[in-house]
């Protein structure tokens, strides 16, 4: 709906211009018509108008003075001319004023449909680029400050992002690509990378994101399923050839062929799966996604029994014998990423039973025999199997040895690096303790609180909150988005919370901190 402002001092010539413009098939609104410049300047002050026509002679204030004070003080208003002479000064200066058509009397109803149309069409363009623009900015926001996944879960995002991949996820087949290293080298670095996939990508049907906070370059490459491999080797080789420009180490993982935007999530799951190969194949390449291979039994009963009894009997140097051969054997044997992570998994679970065993734990203390190490989550943040073998030692001893602060303090730090994975997410303290660290819950809540110096409860608050004012600073996301984001079902209990910690409500701290 456009609206309309007239300004001519003609009696008959301004009804007449009022009647082409209601018969006009075009949504109008006139919401006002005037005898001078003046009065309608004074009615600008005050009232929104699309779209002003005045004629050039007037009284007080002629046509080329208003066009002017538009262009000034109203730039997103355009600006029609009529008079009933053609000139071409006038014409001149009218262009530099930025009117959009100059009529001339009597006006003829084709000619005003047509520039009607033209300054329409022009706003039309200009609201579709603007909002173009403001979705590319709040897309970007979303990299920088949330995960691919939390993109994933959000509708509105989400469909941001398939417009950003310009309809393709409608037509077409595709490939996700996860690459992840860049955003360990220096800073600025993890954006140049992404700069030059991108051109290096640039005739091919591909669309490059860098999402800054887990350090992952995602491409979405739309092909033929048949030239997937194609599109493989293609990725494989930037990789390759953008690492070795920059000194630095990349690592791929590769989806299976998918279709359509509801696929995303179980794609970016695939890449997940394909990376964690690099933990026994080693960094620097691309892997493919591979469908779950034949399992086969890398820990034995004996060295599952053997490692159990160890941890019951606290032989910390027996136990580790039997975890470090089961590492020695997958460094010498071609196994399976399944195969290991399998392993992996019965290691854990003889470490829990001896836990259990050893702390007496009954089954309603215990909530279940599980453990707090899955293959999408956990297992993806260790890029080598030294790093992951260093961790298991570590659960291990701290399960074997009696718990002393000093040798423990680690721990800590482990806790730490889970919350800022994991903050969105329902945590407890005891839940960790006894499912993931295999630890007294009393005796790790006393320890967190001497080595941070406040209990679990508040350290998790206090991060959440920490973030949620990041995310009212910096983005232009709505207060119920942002709950969601930092771990909050609820909005009301979040505004609570945030009042509570901060002593204003969000909408007050995003406008400024003195408010309130």
């Amino acid at each position: 709906m456009l609206r309309v402002a007239v300004a001519e001092d003609e009696y008959y010539s301004r009804e007449v211009l009022l009647k082409l413009l209601r018969e006009l098939p075009i949504e109008i609104e006139i919401c006002g018509a005037f005898e001078t410049g003046k009065q309608l300047v004074e009615f600008m002050k005050t009232t929104k108008v699309d779209l002003v026509i005045t004629d050039i002679r007037m009284p007080e204030m002629d046509g080329l003075e208003v066009a002017k004070y538009i262009a000034e003080h109203h730039p997103k208003t355009d600006v029609m001319i009529e008079s009933g002479y053609m000139d071409f000064d006038y014409a001149k200066k009218a262009i530099v004023y930025g009117v959009k058509s100059y009529l001339t009397k009597p006006l003829k109803p084709d000619e005003l449909r047509e520039a009607m149309e033209a300054v329409r069409e022009a706003r039309e363009r200009t609201e579709k680029s603007v909002e173009e623009q403001v979705n590319q900015l709040l897309l970007q926001t979303s990299c920088q400050y949330l995960t691919i996944t939390d993109m994933i879960k959000d509708k509105e995002l989400l469909q941001k992002f398939e417009a950003e991949c310009e309809g393709n996820f409608e037509t077409n087949s595709y490939r996700l690509f996860l690459l992840e290293g860049a955003g360990t080298s220096p800073e600025g670095v993890a954006d140049e990378v992404c700069w030059e996939i991108r051109e290096k990508l640039k005739r091919s049907p591909a669309f490059v994101f860098y999402f800054s906070l887990p350090d992952e370059i995602i491409i979405v490459y739309f092909s033929e399923p048949e030239k997937g491999r194609k599109d493989c080797i293609t990725v494989d080789n930037i990789i390759k050839e953008c690492a070795l420009q920059r000194g630095i180490v990349l690592t791929g993982g590769c989806s299976q062929t998918c279709r359509g935007i509801d696929q995303l999530e179980s794609a970016y799951k695939d890449c997940i799966y394909a990376i964690n190969r690099r933990i026994l194949e080693g960094e620097g390449c691309l892997y493919e996604y591979e469908k779950e291979l034949n399992l086969s039994t890398l820990m034995t009963r004996e060295a599952e029994l053997a490692l159990y009894e160890s941890i019951v009997r606290c032989d910390y140097k027996q136990a580790a014998l039997v975890v470090e051969k089961f590492f020695h054997h997958c460094e010498e044997e071609k196994v399976n990423i399944y195969s290991f992570y399998s392993g992996i998994m019965q290691i854990f679970l003889s470490i829990s039973r001896a836990y259990y065993q050893k702390e007496r734990l009954n089954e309603q203390e215990i909530s279940g025999e599980y453990f707090l190490f899955s293959f999408r989550s956990d297992l993806y943040h260790y890029r080598t199997l030294e790093q992951l073998k260093d961790y298991i030692m570590g659960i291990l001893k701290n399960t074997c040895e009696v718990q002393e602060a000093n040798s423990d303090k680690h721990i800590i730090e482990e806790i730490k690096k889970y919350v800022r994975l994991n903050y969105q997410s329902e945590i407890s303290l005891g839940e960790l303790a006894t499912h993931k660290y295999f630890m007294n819950s009393s005796y790790l809540s006393r320890l967190f609180k001497a080595e941070t110096g406040m209990n679990f409860t508040k350290y998790l608050i206090q991060f959440r909150m920490n973030k949620a004012a990041d995310l009212l600073l910096n983005t232009i996301f709505k207060v119920t988005e942002i709950a969601g984001y930092v771990g909050y079902n609820d909005t009301s209990y979040f505004i609570q919370t945030f009042k509570k910690y901060y002593g204003i409500t969000p909408d007050q701290y995003r406008c400024g901190k003195d408010e309130g």
